[in-house]
């Protein structure tokens, strides 16, 4: 049998664009040479190429991309949600091998991850050559194009990041002949011109493109729209925590571990301790929002109601039923009791509540959420008494001066907030994110760890402190 790896050194998208990159002899034993022994036929004689392009069965390398800094927490992630498969992590990315299921099940189930790429093309640019004609050659050859935009009224983007190249440095100039190839391909084949994304539209085929090194990597963007991007949201706070950083701090705070503790208690006949998370400082309730979607094993990408692969050529009868398979197992998987979790949340600016119960709403989680309007120097759990909140779970993300401009308020916040965790959250930990180390050090706490993420283009810590008794 051939192997992938070895047909493809052979038979890529760039030299065979209409036929798949992954050799039949995958599933079926090769008509040419003897099994075990290494595929050496050319794309011209190999009976691999009758394979139509990206066959749905097939193997494809996928990079989930994410904060730099979260790698590890979304290979943690992607361990659960893809069992037995093996992941590479990079900077702001983790790669796994897997067929199209497997895609589908992570663009439901990451929570940390920001968008699903898949690798479709990869190829070596000369730099002795016109960086504009090797450009136009790379994503002339890339896929059929004709096929991806098979009517008019279908579009296309491209995504372009480059660093570290012989003879460009310029991104437009990717975009412009990635742009002019695609287009010219399209007209050839169809005799029509695609259109170009409507604003506010996520277009049919959105592509994202790397080149690094003079080497340019081609991917299909499956996502379309970042996974942050829940669905449920009607408007965004100015200075609201992006979903993923979001669960990429609860994850670090270990609320997954706690409710698998709770549950393994709860199995074991032993009544599960209440699970309460706070965020004393909870805006438009980012932080609160996702933790109730952790608690409800609730899959976030179930509130999205479309995604580009659907519409693509690969997206056959065995593909569909992957994909209802997927989505049927998401919805299956939603806790139908309600989870023993007490999620608090509260804030200064009564409009940030009004929009956070407004977002829990439209997430179908509001029962699980409880709100309080005042300053967090003030905030009380009432702990002493019998009834009270019992070891709480902090979350939070306070503000800081490249958000917001008030340096007063935000330095005077911070140290409500320090004096809040000291008085209120005994035998607790605290999970803080900062953007800002002068203001960090208002809370006149030692930090016990600290994660280094990037946050819209800002090098931010993750702050851990545990608060003893």
């Amino acid at each position: 049998y051939a192997t992938y790896a070895t047909y493809a050194t052979y038979a890529t998208y760039a030299t065979y664009s209409t036929y798949s990159r992954a050799c039949r002899s995958l599933t079926r034993q090769c008509p040419g040479w003897p099994v075990g022994r290494a595929c050496s036929f050319r794309p011209r004689t190999c009976d691999a190429r009758s394979v139509p392009v990206a066959l749905a069965s097939s193997i494809s390398t996928y990079v989930v991309t994410t904060h730099p800094g979260a790698e590890e927490v979304l290979q943690e992630e992607l361990a659960e949600i893809l069992p037995g498969i093996e992941t590479v992590s990079r900077h702001g990315a983790v790669s796994f091998d897997g067929h199209d299921g497997a895609m589908h099940r992570v663009n439901l189930w990451t929570r940390s991850g920001i968008r699903v790429l898949q690798k479709v093309h990869e190829v070596a640019l000369d730099p002795s050559r016109p960086a504009g004609d090797t450009l136009y050659e790379a994503f002339r050859g890339a896929l059929p194009w004709g096929d991806w935009l098979d009517s008019p009224g279908k579009s296309f983007s491209i995504d372009a990041r480059i660093w570290n190249n012989s003879n460009f440095s310029n991104s437009q100039l990717v975009q412009t002949r990635g742009r002019d190839a695609i287009c010219d391909a399209v007209r050839e084949s169809t005799g029509h011109r695609p259109m170009p994304p409507k604003k506010g539209l996520v277009p049919e085929v959105p592509l994202s493109v790397s080149v690094f090194n003079d080497v340019l990597t081609l991917y299909l963007d499956t996502s379309g729209v970042s996974l942050h991007k829940r669905g449920f949201k009607s408007k965004i706070h100015k200075a609201g925590l992006n979903e993923c950083a979001a669960a990429t701090m609860l994850r670090l705070a270990g609320l997954q571990d706690a409710l698998r503790e709770q549950e393994a208690a709860v199995g074991a006949g032993v009544a599960g301790g209440e699970l309460v998370v706070i965020d004393p400082m909870c805006g438009s309730g980012t932080i609160l929002t996702e933790a109730a979607l952790i608690a409800g094993n609730i899959a976030p990408g179930l509130y999205r109601r479309w995604w580009p692969f659907l519409s693509w050529p690969t997206f056959d009868a065995r593909a569909k039923t992957s994909w209802d398979g997927a989505m049927g197992h998401a919805k299956a998987s939603r806790k139908k009791e309600k989870p023993n979790v007490r999620l608090i949340g509260n804030d200064i600016h009564r409009g940030a509540l009004d929009l956070c119960m407004e977002n829990a709403k439209n997430a179908g989680v509001a029962p699980l959420i409880k709100l309080s309007h005042g300053d967090v120097g003030s905030l009380e759990l009432g702990r002493s008494a019998g009834d009270g909140v019992p070891s709480p779970m902090v979350v939070t993300n306070p503000p800081w001066g490249q958000r917001l401009n008030d340096h007063d308020d935000v330095e005077a916040a911070w140290r409500n907030l320090g004096s809040f965790l000291k008085h209120q959250c005994q035998g607790s930990s605290a999970h803080i994110l900062s953007g800002d180390s002068g203001v960090t050090k208002h809370l006149r706490l030692k930090s016990d760890r600290r994660v280094a993420i990037t946050v819209g283009n800002v090098s931010c810590k993750i702050l851990q402190y545990k608060m003893y008794m």
